[in-house]
């Protein structure tokens, strides 16, 4: 049965939820089309239309909002139940696919919070 696990973050009426990823939807994320273009426009794309709804509840606009250490509360969940993955991927050697990952992610998000608060201004 797969995994979810719902918890709140100080400060926000809203419950989050993270769920443990299928196999299926971690293969269509490192699909050839989702990794051929790396724009950030594109990165962006992916992450609030692809990733976000298949692994949480959580929107771009909730992200916006919130502090790094809220942030991390959401990794920490989500690393949590999808902990078997991570496990298996260290394991097979997919540390490095994975770091990238990550990186590319913060940093995917941390250009889209400068784009959102440039046209705040």
């Amino acid at each position: 049965m797969r995994k979810t696990k719902t918890f709140k973050i100080e400060g926000y009426e809203k419950s989050f939820t993270v769920n443990e990823l299928t196999v299926k939807q971690i293969i269509s994320l490192t699909s050839e089309e989702m990794l051929s273009d790396v724009s950030i426009a594109r990165l962006k794309e992916n992450f609030e239309t692809r990733l976000l709804p298949i692994c949480s509840n959580i929107e771009m606009s909730d992200f916006a909002e919130m502090a790094p250490s809220e942030i991390k509360q959401i990794w920490e969940n989500f690393k949590e139940v999808n902990s078997d993955f991570f496990e298996i991927a260290r394991k097979a050697g997919l540390d490095s696919i994975l770091t990238k990952l990550k990186e590319a992610l913060i940093a995917d998000f941390s250009n889209f919070v400068a784009d959102s608060s440039k046209q705040d201004t």
